[in-house]
């Protein structure tokens, strides 16, 4: 696997920025209601949650996966510093 080189694309930067704000005003949030809530297609919404979660391109985690104690759903935050809710 080759490590990103350079600069990403507006597109990816302005996605990945869309999903992180969409998160930090909306909580914690399945993958689904963010794509369907930005217009998104769900695999470009996972590309960007993916690459919160990883912290491209500086390697500060901006976002995290979180199994919800109620439903047993899958959610995305961007509490990361918080316990999963």
């Amino acid at each position: 696997m080759c490590a990103w080189k350079g600069t990403r694309p507006l597109a990816v930067t302005s996605r990945d920025e869309a999903v992180l704000r969409y998160l930090k005003e909306h909580g914690p949030s399945s993958r689904n209601s963010i794509s369907d809530s930005l217009g998104l297609s769900r695999s470009l919404t996972y590309l960007s949650l993916d690459r919160l979660r990883r912290g491209v391109p500086d390697g500060k985690p901006r976002a995290k996966r979180c199994v919800s104690a109620d439903s047993n759903e899958l959610l995305w935050t961007a509490a990361v510093e918080e316990a999963c809710p």
